[in-house]
């Protein structure tokens, strides 16, 4: 019984670098068009995202999610890209986004 102390402590402190990879995943499908570090405009159309703070990026990734924002004709096109995102996947994608510089 005494192994399970050990292992307990490893997971707890390994989780926080499985958290950062897994929505670093999440951030992969927004690449193309966002760049690596967010700082890319895409299609010629967006403002850039990276650095943007956490409140108004989970408003505006909500919007689109739900199909109520569109700028610039882009709202289809990042409601499929956040269709099967969760809202918690939300929330840690717009983190990791402003902590982009």
């Amino acid at each position: 019984m005494n192994f399970l102390k050990p292992l307990f402590l490893t997971f707890l402190l390994t989780f926080p670098l499985f958290a950062q990879e897994s929505v670093e995943i999440l951030y992969q499908r927004c690449v193309p068009c966002h760049g690596e570090n967010g700082r890319k405009v895409a299609l010629g159309k967006s403002s850039i995202i990276g650095g943007q703070s956490h409140d108004l990026l989970i408003q505006k990734l909500t919007a689109y999610q739900e199909g109520t924002l569109s700028i610039k004709g882009m709202g289809r096109l990042m409601q499929a890209q956040l269709r099967d995102y969760t809202y918690r996947d939300l929330e840690n994608l717009s983190r990791y986004i402003e902590s982009l510089h």
